[in-house]
């Protein structure tokens, strides 16, 4: 579907700037649905690690450890972790 579509591309975005993230494109190429939703799976931690790096803001802030994969899986961020 187009929502699939444009969370694999987003996927593949990020994983070229968090190497951590893997992208599982040989599996996609293959339709191998479950591998591609195990390897999301397990990029999560990898993933909320990277998420309170980017949004680590003043002291005293909580970093949201999951802006990564809210944008993997709704395509947006709250704007204030992007300064």
């Amino acid at each position: 579907t187009d929502l699939t579509y444009e969370l694999l591309q987003r996927w593949e975005a990020i994983s070229e700037v968090i190497p951590t993230i893997d992208y599982p494109e040989e599996a996609i190429e293959q339709e191998g649905w479950l591998n591609v939703y195990n390897t999301f799976a397990y990029n999560r931690f990898d993933a909320e690690d990277a998420s309170k790096k980017i949004t680590k803001g003043e002291e005293g802030e909580t970093p949201d450890s999951m802006v990564i994969n809210d944008y993997l899986l709704y395509g947006s961020v709250y704007n204030d972790y992007f300064r």
